[in-house]
């Protein structure tokens, strides 16, 4: 799982496999690369990552405040850390994932 600074989830592997990959190699973060380095199997660490060595700076232009009751009517049942891959009318795919539920 991962949080962000002030608690609140933006990752995780709950509903899904651990996240498999080869140390050294680019197709993770570079936070990550650099935590599990020296790492054993079954081993647990909690690390801060500043923005450079993980997804950069929080662009509040991404995030989107979407009604409880249109995830239900798509069949949705928020839960925080759930991903959604949402397609729109002009056929692009936004990704999103459940950080927080009002009331």
């Amino acid at each position: 799982m991962a949080w962000l600074e002030d608690g609140s989830l933006f990752g995780s592997s709950l509903y899904d496999e651990p996240l498999e990959f080869i140390a050294g190699e680019q197709s993770v973060i570079p936070g990550i690369n650099h935590l599990v380095i020296g790492m054993t199997i079954g081993e647990s660490r909690t690390k801060l990552l500043p923005p450079n060595l993980a997804f950069g700076l929080h662009r509040s232009d991404l995030c989107y405040r979407v009604k409880r009751r249109w995830l239900k009517s798509n069949h949705i049942i928020p839960v925080v850390g759930l991903e959604v891959a949402i397609l729109k009318k002009d056929r692009t795919v936004v990704h999103m994932i459940v950080t927080e539920l009002d009331g």
